[in-house]
This record gives structure tokens, C-alpha cells and sequence, in this order.
């Protein structure tokens, strides 16, 4: 894939046993069963090396399954989304900042590209910051990493549309999360620019997001905002039947 780094094999095999280069191919099958199982044995393999001091196959499977998910496969993204969140899960050591960092280098989009690689590389940087999110290392991280991972995730999910739900639901899962003090210092300052947009730039994902705002976080979205932004104090009001009929339509 255009776009995607990869590493010399030699080198990869300097550092890493043959049997992990397997899991990787397995665990983008198209049998779901085979999937699960390798994901399972890589993160078991991983989580025993680790414990032995060698951070040289944890830093590579990273990179590596940040790199799957730019795939234009739908099973491979799916086995190394999953494997990913895991991997996440069970490595404290394993810092934001150091994702942030592999996607930065694994995910680059680029002019030689095809519109379709693209497309694949921006869908691959949405799975990865919903990665850091289900896994929850979002709420650990500091406030300028989250800062960072929503705005990488709500620049990539504008590139296709089709990746603007995706995008939409690790946002809602961000909102479910934190609490008002949060929301206000980290989350809400990210989002505005985004979120708080005239009818004509709302669609149905941002009113949706809009209105889970609004009923979570009433101190941080005040009937005056409503009023600057969309000419009304209410989201749902007799005033805003046509443009929300707009957004339906």
C-alpha cells in the first residue's frame, strides 16, 4: 500500500521471531475464528516478552498494526483494530504519545497516492484514535495528547464521508467518559470548532453530537451559544423545523 512504511525484512527479522510475523498474516484472514485466535497468541506472546525486558517486538507490533489499518480489507482492519485495542490495554508502558507518534510515521497520506490509498490511510488514522479511545488510554493521557487524537480523529473523519460515523462514535464514547471539568477544559475546546457550525454546516452526525451535548454538558452549552450559532436558544424548536428537515432530507 502507497503511503504505508515498511520496514526492511531483514530487519524485521533481526528483531522478530518467524512465529510473530504469522500471527500478523493470520490475524487479517478472512476466518473470523482464525482472526481471534492469533490476535489472542500475539498479544499472549507479546505480554510474555515484555515481561522479559524486550521492548523491541512490543515497539514492532505497534507499528505493525497501526500500519494493518490502513488496509483496504475489511477483515484485516477489523483483526488488527481489535488486536490493537488489546495491545493498548495490556501494556501500560505503551505511552500516547508513542502511538500518536506511530500513526504519524505509519499513516501518511501523499500526492503519489491514489484517491482509494487515501482514503484507506485516512480510515486507518480514525480506527487508531478510537483505538487509544476504547481502550480508555485516552483518559489517562495528558491534556495536550487528547487534544491531538481529537484532532487527528475529526481531520481524518472530514476526508470521506464515509468515515464521518465512525469518527461521530468515537466522539460519543469520549463524551460518555469524562466529566464536566474535562469536557470543559480539554474536550470542548477541540470539538467547537467542529460542532458549533450555522444550519447549513450541520449534518446530522454534529446535531446528533450537538444534542448529547447539550443535555450532558448544559454549563458549557448555553442557550446564548445556541442562540450565536444557530439563531435560536433551542436545538428543537418550531423555528428549526425546516433546517432540520434539511439535515433528514
Amino acid at each position: 500500500m502507497a503511503g504505508l512504511k515498511n520496514e526492511p525484512e531483514e530487519n524485521t527479522q533481526k528483531r522478530t521471531s518467524r512465529s510473530i510475523l504469522d500471527h500478523f498474516n493470520n490475524i487479517s484472514n478472512d476466518n473470523e475464528a482464525s482472526r481471534l485466535k492469533n490476535s489472542i497468541l500475539l498479544i499472549k506472546h507479546l505480554c510474555v516478552n515484555h515481561k522479559n525486558d524486550d521492548d523491541n517486538e512490543l515497539r514492532y507490533a505497534l507499528d505493525r498494526l497501526i500500519r494493518g489499518l490502513g488496509s483496504s480489507r475489511n477483515c484485516a482492519r477489523i483483526g488488527f483494530y481489535s488486536s490493537l485495542v488489546t495491545l493498548i490495554n495490556v501494556s501500560p508502558s505503551l505511552e500516547t504519545n508513542q502511538v500518536l507518534q506511530s500513526i504519524a510515521k505509519q499513516l501518511q497520506t501523499g500526492g503519489s497516492n491514489s484517491k482509494s490509498e487515501n482514503g484507506d490511510i485516512y480510515t486507518g488514522q480514525v480506527l487508531a484514535c478510537g483505538a487509544l479511545i476504547r481502550s480508555e488510554r485516552f483518559l489517562k493521557s495528558s491534556a495536550e495528547e487528547q487534544k491531538q487524537v481529537l484532532e487527528l480523529l475529526l481531520e481524518a473523519g472530514k476526508k470521506r464521508s464515509y468515515l464521518t460515523l465512525a469518527a461521530s462514535t468515537f466522539i460519543i464514547n469520549v463524551l460518555d467518559m469524562v466529566d464536566a471539568n474535562q469536557f470543559e477544559q480539554v474536550i470542548w475546546p477541540a470539538l467547537k470548532p467542529e460542532i458549533l457550525k450555522p444550519w447549513p454546516e450541520q449534518t446530522i452526525d454534529s446535531i446528533y453530537i450537538l444534542t448529547l451535548i447539550h443535555k450532558k454538558f448544559p454549563q458549557s452549552l448555553k442557550a446564548s451559544t445556541l442562540k450565536k450559532h444557530l439563531e435560536t436558544r433551542e436545538i428543537f424548536c418550531e423555528e428549526n423545523i425546516k433546517p432540520l428537515g434539511d439535515i433528514l432530507l
